[in-house]
């Protein structure tokens, strides 16, 4: 399964009970408005910088979307003409490391594949397994430096970028199940599977204190709690922050490394989808279209996150909507919404972005922008 292909499929207990009364939907309405409560600032629909931001953010945040709208298409990636690393199974991720190069994690394989900015195959390793060089249940990757951090289920498997391609370093346990992961210069953060109490974890890797903060979805049953906690996060270098999104929720949040929040965003015009919950029957049963679900989330430039969410419509047809955020303050924008098949970012860096393909084997295009002056 590609989890950001466009086939939505929901992990979920049974689907059985659907005919109960006593049927709950999450998020409670009480969740939803302790969001909007909570929210330093409310992401409208609009392809103009909030009247809010001053006037050098705001033509630096016109800069950036002007930019992203007019980057150069380069090269695809992904085929089905020939066995090997460009043919790619099941992906769950895509990272563009600072040197240019596309790391993309294949948990089909078990493998991690790196392609160069101008698409070719730079070097792969990994199958599906135990072993150092191989991964299962693969979540999450990120390349900081030379080095290349895997998280699996229970476990961070550290690699090492060298000339002859990646080798395997060790590995660390990890204390709780991680979704997602990013690199700061104070740490490693991961956004932690389904734990409502804390969303975010720095990962003791080389020797710094654990530490837990961020709230997730905490209203009702376990299962819900989990299943609306999961989220997605990006690291922001300049100002540090540690942006948690949720992937079935209309909010961001933004955290210092020391884990106080530095901001709360909301989304105006989102589709949310509801998780069906039939007490007395261990059932929690996927939403049905119209949904939204965050689907990227990335630093774009200097300074700016770009968050790309896919809209599923009762006809089961998709949109895709980017929204261009201030890393400093949560404020921003819409960048586009289109159907277009081959404009969900997946990756971005600060001259080029990574969007997947929709379409019947998974593809990718690397999109090419100006330096922004």
């Amino acid at each position: 399964m590609y989890r950001a292909a466009g086939v939505i499929t929901f992990l979920a207990a049974t689907v059985a009970g659907c005919g109960d009364s006593r049927r709950v939907h999450h998020p409670l309405p009480e969740a939803i408005a302790e969001l909007e409560r909570e929210a330093t600032t409310v992401i409208l629909p609009d392809t103009v910088p909030p009247p809010t931001m001053n006037a050098e953010k705001a033509a630096r945040w016109i800069a950036m979307r002007r930019a992203i709208l007019a980057a150069r298409p380069g090269a695809t990636i992904g085929t089905l003409d020939r066995d090997g690393p460009e043919l790619l199974g099941s992906i769950l991720r895509v990272k563009l490391a600072h040197d240019g190069e596309i790391l993309i994690l294949d948990s089909m394989n078990g493998r991690v594949v790196a392609f160069g900015s101008d698409g070719t195959t730079k070097t792969w390793f990994g199958r599906l397994g135990d072993g150092p060089m191989e991964l299962r249940t693969a979540r999450d990757l990120e390349r900081y430096g030379d080095s290349l951090f895997v998280a699996q289920s229970g476990l961070l498997k550290i690699y090492g970028r060298t000339h002859r391609g990646y080798e395997w370093r060790g590995e660390m346990p990890l204390p709780v199940e991680i979704n997602s992961i990013c690199v700061l210069a104070s740490g490693i953060f991961g956004i932690t599977l389904g734990a409502p109490a804390t969303a975010v974890r720095r990962l003791s890797v080389f020797g710094e204190n654990d530490l837990a903060f961020g709230r997730g979805y905490t209203h009702g049953w376990e299962f819900a709690q989990r299943r609306l906690s999961t989220g997605l996060g990006t690291c922001v270098g300049t100002p540090a922050r540690i942006i948690h999104g949720f992937e079935e929720l209309p909010a961001l949040r933004a955290y210092s490394p020391s884990g106080v929040i530095q901001w709360s965003a909301t989304f105006k015009d989102y589709w949310q989808g509801y998780w069906i919950e039939t007490p007395g029957r261990a059932s929690l049963q996927s939403p049905m279209p119209p949904h939204e679900i965050l689907m990227g989330l990335d630093v774009i430039g200097r300074g700016f996150v770009v968050a790309t969410y896919l809209r599923v419509d009762q006809r089961g047809e998709f949109m895709t909507r980017a929204y261009l955020l201030d890393a400093e303050t949560g404020e921003g924008g819409l960048v586009e919404e289109t159907t277009r098949p081959d404009r969900q970012i997946m990756a971005a860096g600060r001259h080029q972005y990574v969007t997947y393909i929709r379409g019947l084997y998974p593809r990718f295009r690397i999109w090419h922008m100006d330096e922004l002056r």
